[in-house]
């Protein structure tokens, strides 16, 4: 190892899987610096998205939270909740993001760090329904936290879009919008720097549009859905391969990928899964996660479903715990230990995992 020139090592580490890299802090106090520089990881995190590396973080209706390997599918590791009650707001750069009320948990599962802190913000309890969503501005490296409020005053129907940084903790408002009913249940899809949801506008003739808030700009703005989906079906948005998704589920599912992202005339239809592939899993297919060695993942109350384009052949994963809400994340180094969050009421930092 001593003859193999240093950038060398550094090509290779940064494409070695992040439970390997956390073991291979041990073998010197050299390879433990590197592993743990903030360019390393920020070129091992880039690879990892590039490389498609996740895994899944669930959340069961017994409040107990599990990672799981997504390459497997069946080894899990469970994770000590850090509050019960808790809700899910999504992942990024391998942070996942819990929230109860006003306290925040940041959690790299990978690392098996975690940061609960407290943000300042009465309107939570305001009793108006509430969309959240998490997401990251790498032109600052700063986390963002945005919810929607939808505020209903007798004829007048708004949603105002709170931004909050974690870097500097402070709360930003975009601006008060036409309104727009989004399911509370569904995450915000972070991609490209923005955060997505189906939405659907409120007016004589209600049409349904995904919007997309830039945690970058902090601008609103609209995509359309492929034209030829059905109007009155269920749609869901999911990312695969790095590309904004649709699934759209009426009598059959549909999935749609927009190839050229914002381009609303790129959407194309990846496959089609009709009943006989639905009953053989459950009819309850919801939102697919990610995809896998070239197969897709979806999800419905109690299993995974793996199909395979190529066989068209679909399979299910059962897991013991029926869940709440399942979110993929890729496996990073990015450390909670560094970066500053003044005014922090409540911070601590340690393991969670359980066992």
């Amino acid at each position: 190892m001593a003859n193999i020139p240093q950038e060398i090592i550094t090509e290779i580490l940064t494409r070695v899987p992040a439970k390997s890299l956390l073991r291979f802090r041990c073998v010197s106090k050299p390879w433990c610096n590197l592993i743990s520089d903030s360019s390393f990881i920020k070129t091992h995190l880039i690879r990892a998205v590039e490389r498609n590396n996740m895994n899944l973080f669930l959340h069961s209706k017994d409040q107990h939270i599990y990672s799981v390997d997504g390459d497997t599918l069946n080894e899990s590791m469970e994770i000590k909740n850090p509050f019960h009650g808790c809700l899910i707001h999504g992942s990024c750069n391998g942070i996942v993001c819990l929230r109860k009320e006003n306290k925040i948990c940041l959690m790299n599962p990978s690392t098996r760090e975690y940061k609960i802190l407290e943000i300042d913000h009465r309107e939570y309890l305001l009793n108006y329904p509430k969309v959240y969503g998490f997401g990251y501005d790498d032109t600052t490296e700063d986390f963002k936290l945005v919810k929607i409020v939808y505020f209903d005053k007798f004829v007048e129907f708004y949603s105002r879009i709170s931004v909050y940084s974690f870097k500097h903790d402070s709360w930003s408002t975009i601006s008060n919008i036409p309104y727009w009913r989004v399911n509370a249940e569904e995450l915000g899809i972070y991609l490209h720097g923005s955060l997505h949801w189906v939405a659907y506008t409120v007016e004589p003739n209600s049409s349904k549009r995904i919007v997309c808030v830039n945690v970058k700009e902090n601008v609103v703005r609209e995509m359309f859905e492929p034209i030829a989906l059905n109007s009155g079906a269920e749609t869901k948005l999911g990312v695969l391969e790095g590309q904004l998704c649709v699934m759209c589920t009426s009598n059959y599912i549909d999935v749609w990928v927009m190839k050229d992202y914002a381009l609303s005339d790129s959407w194309y239809k990846l496959f089609s899964l009709d009943k006989p592939f639905q009953s053989s899993v459950g009819r309850q297919i919801g939102a697919f996660c990610f995809s896998t060695n070239g197969k897709n993942l979806l999800k419905n109350d109690s299993k995974i479903v793996i199909y395979d384009p190529k066989r068209k052949a679909m399979t299910a994963e059962a897991f013991d715990v029926p869940w709440l809400k399942i979110v993929p994340y890729v496996a990073s180094l990015v450390s909670l230990k560094k970066g500053s969050y003044p005014r922090v009421k409540e911070s601590s930092i340690g393991q969670f995992f359980a066992g």
